[in-house]
């Protein structure tokens, strides 16, 4: 099943762990803005420990460095 991270936190958050995917065609397409802001909806909804962050699909050639880096730094900050 494939549902936000926020909503499957919601439903099974005491049992198992989440993997939030930031869609590829977001990383491609948006801007550096629109990834931090789709990155941290999800951690500020599920706790870090109960959250682990993939992509929708391979990092492809199309997707900026600059918004993959964006990604990353988010998911850090919050992980302190």
């Amino acid at each position: 099943m494939i549902q936000p991270a926020e909503e499957f936190h919601r439903e099974w958050g005491g049992r198992v762990a989440a993997i939030a995917g930031v869609d590829v065609d977001l990383l491609g397409r948006g801007d550096e803005e629109s990834v931090r802001r789709r990155t941290c909806r999800s951690w500020r909804r599920v706790p870090a420990r109960r959250l682990r962050l993939r992509l929708g699909n391979s990092v492809t050639n199309y997707v900026s460095v600059e918004n993959y880096l964006a990604m990353i730094e988010t998911v850090h900050r919050f992980n302190g």
